[in-house]
């Protein structure tokens, strides 16, 4: 047995605290926790694999070895939220060494930080290895709830150090993968049908749904978990979109990411006009659609007027908060002398959705 192990037995703790942003309810569903925990994981699992030095190029299946020693496990939660008490390894396992588990756990706690602050320059230093930080910051997009459907993500540390991964952080991973000197191309979007996957070849078959044809995508080994870990028929694929003759995609090459469609509904409380907080009375809440090509996600709420769509859920993220920033502006703040009847009745309707509780800090 290790001598470290004889040491010092004590696992490390933290807390992971899901939180309604709704104010609804305390209950979480299962689909948000399960994805939440998984993730974080798998987080945990790819950083003891750089700690130990394994080759990131392995397959996506991580090595019993490395599950057993780096094993996160749970405590019963505690009221007024789901806050899930977690350690880090079994101490009464043989392979529990706590120079190991103290250095990942380190590495976890530091990069969420960064993440949250947006540090790049601490989340090169923190996982050098280009290929390696994008897995990690992929594990992480999909650990943080997706910005507008009401759930936050707060991790509380040792000391009373919490880590806030909120809708913010959510665009600053998908901001840093997207990042030139990460190494990615240009690319465009595909929404398709999942046909077949061969691993052997590295290749995904969808069928467009515009056309009915069936075209092949070629990823990298080094997102093979993303693939792995969609469950939805109807996925997105970004890389280099190769047409044919009718301007349907024939192939796709240099594929870096793979998503599920997620027509889940958006959910917004509140948010910023020139320094000051505006929240909505109850929350806004807008369920997506897709278009007749099943390539566009469409967000539409007639009460208020907001009419926009995106080809991703990050960009109509983003959209919606450009778009009510418009609707304050040019109606609820508007002289309604300077507005016809129907505009005067959507600045009513503004008014009496939402109100100004503060400024931004």
């Amino acid at each position: 047995m290790p001598e470290d192990t004889l040491s010092n037995p004590t696992p490390k703790e933290f807390a992971v605290e899901l939180h309604n942003e709704t104010h609804r309810d305390n209950e979480v569903p299962f689909a948000v926790l399960a994805s939440v925990l998984n993730d974080m994981q798998q987080a945990f699992y790819l950083l003891a694999l750089q700690h130990e030095g394994r080759d990131v190029r392995e397959r996506a299946r991580i090595p019993a070895e490395i599950e057993r020693r780096y094993i996160l496990r749970a405590a019963i939660p505690k009221e007024g939220s789901y806050a899930q008490p977690a350690t880090l390894g079994d101490p009464n396992s043989e392979l529990f060494v706590p120079r190991d588990l103290d250095a990942v756990y380190s590495d976890f706690r530091e990069f969420s930080t960064a993440l949250a602050t947006s540090n790049l320059e601490k989340l090169q230093s923190i996982v050098p290895d280009r290929q390696m930080r994008r897995r990690v910051l992929e594990r992480f997009r999909s650990m943080i709830p997706k910005p507008n459907t009401g759930w936050g993500l707060r991790l509380r540390y040792e000391h009373d150090h919490t880590v806030e991964l909120d809708r913010h952080a959510y665009r600053a991973v998908a901001g840093l993968l997207k990042r030139a000197d990460d190494g990615i191309i240009t690319t465009n979007i595909v929404t398709g049908v999942l046909v077949a996957i061969d691993f052997d070849a590295h290749e995904i078959t969808l069928k467009y749904p515009p056309s009915q044809r069936e075209f092949v995508c070629y990823y990298n080994e080094s997102i093979e978990g993303r693939l792995i870990d969609q469950r939805r028929e109807l996925i997105q694929i970004t890389g280099s979109v190769t047409l044919d003759e009718d301007d349907s995609p024939k192939k796709v090459t240099d594929v870096v990411d793979i998503v599920g469609v997620d027509l889940s509904p958006f959910i917004v409380m509140e948010f910023e006009y020139e320094g000051r907080i505006l929240r909505f009375r109850r929350p806004l809440e807008i369920t997506p659609t897709l278009d007749e090509s099943q390539q566009v996600i469409c967000l539409e709420y007639e009460p208020l007027g907001i009419d926009i769509y995106a080809s991703t859920r990050d960009e109509l993220d983003t959209l919606i908060y450009e778009e009510l920033d418009v609707l304050w502006r040019n109606y609820a703040l508007e002289d309604p002398r300077n507005l016809s009847l129907d505009a005067r009745e959507l600045k009513s309707k503004l008014l009496a959705a939402i109100e100004e509780i503060g400024h931004a800090a």
